[in-house]
């Protein structure tokens, strides 16, 4: 525990405090239970602002003190006194393009993060990024603040990276030089100061030892470096791997193309497309060869020497070829520099200005906007106008599907096909807030957008679970599923019958390869359960389930606006997906409370006794028994009884903030090393709350399920107020800030509001941690959230001047005009308490009944047709009849068929020792080994207990499973 004061002249020790009044300099007071951290975070710096102008007036400062309050400890300490104090109240009217801070989250590295962004120029949605670069040789992480006392630029760079962890692709660098060039980049490389960058959206600056000035602006598909050398030198271009640069001197300069590969640390399949580049530098004449430290010359790389005074170098990308990268220079690049960026700044200033911020600090407000910022950049666009200005067409190279040929220097050898294209994002990541956010905020951009991420399933005939730009095998479930049915539910308009579509490609036909689809689903369509031979089965299972219930919702929210055997199907498909969702309960172990990974043969993978929640891996994805323990929002009222009741949910809940991450060897479990994520929760102290990854982001709100939904306001109150500082000092995240999904979750924690259970329809309500928040959308319709009074718990909430009762609203009730008052009081109030949020299903799980049943038939390979494997593949011949006795009479709602091409059935069912005909149809697989749903009639108010079931194959059929449920 850590304190700190000043030293008059004489001396003297004064004390210092914060802006809420506490002594800095004594003793801190002990900290709550579930929080039981210090005030400073150990593994990192801390950036710790404190008021001076408390001080007596005129006082002279001779030392900083700092005061341990315990006997162990090291560390470091800088000091710096500044004029102005961030942290007071900004004015309202700021440019908000000026308040964003592009370096915040680059404090980080593979073992800890700070964000693990990098300062990208750029437009919203852009293809390209435009970045100053501190490690030229790096995939990962381009640019990071920390490092030497004075940071070193080795380039400034194009690049396509979505996350340090995906890698970058199609890189290509420019960095100037004063008099020889060298092209080794550590060589090249030049001190700056961090006081001399401005980084932001639109606009790049920074001055380099020897008294050279960069500056970088970008418009969508190019970017443009301006430089100034004090003396004559010139300009580097390289590229950090492989790939080829081609340069000439033409009569209006040096002209450059050339293509840069793909990314090799997490592969795009079935394609990865080059980007070709191309550049001119207008006030060059000569072109130097580049050549390694080793004699041997570099042809992806070449030295331009340029006079001194300022220059500009104009760059284009394309997927497509090097004449369309010439096509975007020349329909985007037009203008002067300064031209071009207050182009970029306007495209900013519109959709960062929709939110407005009233008694917010400047840093709060630095937070949000750049929060915004980094949502807004993805996901990017993959198309290109192969048109012209006035007759645009858009294309794309289609990297979900195979090359038609091999590339060339300046040909791609993906097809290209028409249509817009949106690329670079994680489902896992960024369904969870980015995704309702852009459906809440912005439904017109949302729109556009989630069209454009349907073009890969349009193109590839799936959606993948990564694209950055085709598919990659990362993560786990099929989150896209969620993503579409919440825009459904918000009203967006999309094509929503191609991506219903793409859902049962997912949820319903085995995936084509690892990339795509979910994993062991061949069988596991099938099963209670992921088991244990998969890796990762836990959270597929879990995850899975997650999916099947934002289909189950947004199927029985489709069937109202569909007729006759579509309206059929989709009820079906309905009950289906919402029963197929509680399967996560046979993970569950009750003599625990916690979610366990099972094998094939049912048994434990881990045995009872052996069984540790803090170990990570094996079955759990980036997490451990605590992480996933909370993990089934749509089903969270069953969680809660299976606990105990909701009094026992709280008592879990404060366990899990309790019980200390310890990060170490012997928890990390599978993994081969303890991860960042370990370390990161270790350093957070609130026990196992890992809010640096997705796993934890919700777990707070589930409290709103529990007996004691204050206790929700309580820990978002010290996670909002501890863990996003830093800005200034390239921290600002707790951990990564993933495509945007970390920014989206402290927006909405910002102004009260969490989509909990994604697909639900419902947000529900806490304590806003900022004052006034106020979105405007492209409509004008505006969504305000004010806080009224002071503290941390809820009294009392209105909508629009009516009393809210339950901390739950449906989204369709935030739409339009909406304003919420939060009154908050120093006392818990116990507001919302007893209010039982939805759940997908307060029923029991339904299992396949053709495994308590006798399949008979004259076919001996029918048997197949039941053991839940899939393998297999059953030729029916004309007229064949199965039928499937049960062992004692049971309701059925549903049967499905599993085949590929099409059929005719007829089907019959006995109830009471009478058949009757159920069900003709044809049934048309649109995918290979497809399953589908097919209703079993029911008359109004009941459900039929059956005795057997019987199907007829008039014309024969194909298939390899079949189900009754």
């Amino acid at each position: 525990m850590l304190g700190l004061g000043v030293e008059d002249e004489q001396g003297g020790l004064l004390h210092l405090h914060d802006d809420d009044g506490r002594d800095l300099t004594t003793t801190p007071q002990s900290r709550p239970a579930h929080l039981a951290a210090t005030t400073l975070l150990p593994e990192q710096w801390n950036l710790w602002r404190i008021p001076l102008d408390a001080l007596p007036s005129g006082t002279s400062l001779a030392a900083v003190r700092l005061i341990a309050h315990t006997d162990y400890g090291s560390g470091w300490i800088q000091a710096r006194v500044m004029a102005e104090d961030p942290g007071k109240n900004a004015q309202d009217g700021a440019d908000v393009v000026a308040c964003v801070r592009t370096t915040r989250g680059t404090h980080s590295g593979r073992g800890f993060s700070r964000g693990s962004t990098l300062p990208a120029v750029c437009l919203p949605h852009g293809m390209n990024f435009i970045t100053p670069v501190t490690n030229a040789r790096t995939r990962r992480w381009l640019y990071r603040w920390h490092g030497d006392p004075a940071p070193r630029l080795e380039a400034v760079a194009l690049s396509h990276q979505p996350s340090p962890w995906i890698g970058d692709r199609g890189s290509m660098q420019v960095m100037p030089y004063l008099d020889a060039p060298v092209l080794e980049p550590r060589r090249r490389s030049r001190r700056f100061s961090h006081d001399d960058e401005v980084a932001q959206p639109d606009y790049y600056r920074v001055r380099l030892e020897g008294g050279i000035e960069l500056e970088l602006t970008a418009t969508a598909r190019t970017a443009a470096v301006r430089i100034h050398l004090p003396r004559a030198g010139g300009v580097t271009i390289d590229q950090p791997f492989a790939g080829h640069l081609y340069a000439r001197v033409t009569d209006t300069g040096v002209s450059l193309h050339g293509w840069a590969p793909g990314n090799t640390v997490r592969p795009s399949r079935p394609s990865p497309p080059r980007v070709f580049f191309v550049g001119e530098i207008r006030s060059g004449t000569r072109i130097d060869t580049a050549y390694e430290d080793a004699g041997s010359v570099r042809s992806q790389a070449a030295h331009i020497p340029l006079s001194a005074g300022t220059h500009e170098v104009r760059l284009a990308t394309s997927f497509i070829s090097v004449e369309q990268a010439w096509q975007n220079l020349s329909l985007e690049s037009q203008g002067t520099f300064e031209e071009l960026r207050q182009a970029a700044h306007d495209a900013w200033s519109a959709p960062l200005a929709a939110l407005e911020l009233s008694g917010a600090t400047a840093e709060q407000r630095e937070a949000a906007y750049t929060g915004l910022y980094r949502l807004l950049c993805y996901p990017n666009i993959a198309h290109e106008n192969a048109g012209g200005p006035d007759t645009p067409r858009m294309v794309h190279a289609a990297a979900a599907l195979p090359l038609d040929r091999e590339h060339t220097d300046t040909v791609t050898g993906c097809r290209i096909l028409p249509g817009e294209l949106y690329v670079n994002n994680g489902y896992w990541d960024t369904y969870r807030t980015c995704w309702p956010a852009y459906h809440l905020l912005m439904p017109d951009r949302a729109g556009v957008l989630l069209n454009g991420l349907l073009q890969t399933f349009r193109d590839g005939g799936w959606m993948g679970r990564w694209t950055a730009p085709g598919y990659i095998d990362c993560m786990v479930g099929t989150d896209s599923d969620v993503i579409f049915a919440d825009a459904a539910v918000h009203g967006i308009d999309f094509d929503q019958d191609t991506a219903y579509l793409s859902a049962l490609r997912n949820a319903m036909t085995p995936p084509a390869q690892t990339e795509v689809g979910r994993v062991g689903n061949r069988a596991a369509r099938f099963c209670d359960w992921v088991d244990s031979s998969i890796p990762e089965a836990l959270s597929w299972t879990v995850q899975n389930a997650i999916d099947d219930a934002a289909i189950g919702r947004w199927a029985g929210r489709l069937a109202h606006r569909a007729n006759g055997e579509a309206r059929s199907d989709l009820l079906a498909e309905a009950f289906y997906f919402t029963n197929r969702s509680l399967r996560w309960r046979c993970l569950f172990d009750p003599d625990c409370g916690f979610i366990r990974e099972r094998r094939d043969d049912g048994m434990w993978k881990v045995a009872p006794a052996d069984f540790n929640p803090r170990e990570w891996g094996g079955g759990y994805t980036e997490t451990n028994g605590w992480g996933m323990a909370f993990s089934p929002v749509h089903d969270a009222a069953w969680l809660a009884d299976a606990l105990g009741g909701p009094a026992a949910l709280g008592r879990r809940l404060d366990a899990y903030f309790q019980d200390p991450e310890k990060a170490v060897a012997s928890q990390r479990g599978t993994y081969g090393h303890i991860l960042h994520e370990m370390t990161e929760a270790r350093a957070l102290g609130m026990g196992q709350f890992a809010v640096s990854n997705q796993p934890a982001h919700h777990v707070p709100f589930m409290y709103l399920h529990s007996d004691r939904p204050d206790r929700a306001a309580e820990v978002l109150h010290d996670a909002f107020g501890r863990y996003f500082n830093g800005g200034r000092i390239g921290q600002g995240w707790p951990g990564d800030e993933d495509n945007g999904e970390f920014s989206a979750w402290w927006l909405f924690v910002a102004m009260g509001l969490y989509p909990l259970d994604v697909g639900s329809g419902e947000f529900v309500v806490t304590v806003p941690q900022l004052p006034s928040v106020r979105w405007t959308r492209s409509d004008g319709t505006v969504l305000s959230v004010t806080r009224e009074g002071s503290g941390k718990y809820i009294a009392d909430v209105e909508v629009n001047g009516c009393a809210l009762l339950a901390p739950v609203l449906r989204a369709t009730a935030l739409h339009g005009d909406t304003h919420l008052r939060v009154r908050v009081d120093t006392r818990p109030h116990g507001w919302g308490t007893g209010a039982r949020l939805a759940s997908v299903s307060a029923g029991e799980y339904r299992r396949d009944k053709t495994r308590s049943g006798n399949l008979h038939s004259s076919l001996q390979s029918a048997a197949a047709l039941v053991d839940d494997a899939a393998t297999t593949e059953v030729v029916l011949p004309p007229n064949t009849r199965l039928e499937l006795e049960l062992d004692r009479p049971e309701p059925a709602r549903v049967f499905t068929l599993t085949g590929t091409g099409s059929l005719d059935v007829a089907v019959a069912v006995c109830a009471d020792g009478v058949w009757c005909r159920a069900a003709e149809r044809r049934v048309r697989f649109r995918f290979p080994e497809e399953t589908r749903v097919i209703a079993l009639p029911a008359p109004p108010g009941a459900e039929p207990c059956i005795e057997a079931i019987r199907w007829l194959f008039p014309n024969g059929a194909r298939l390899t499973q079949l189900e009754v449920i």
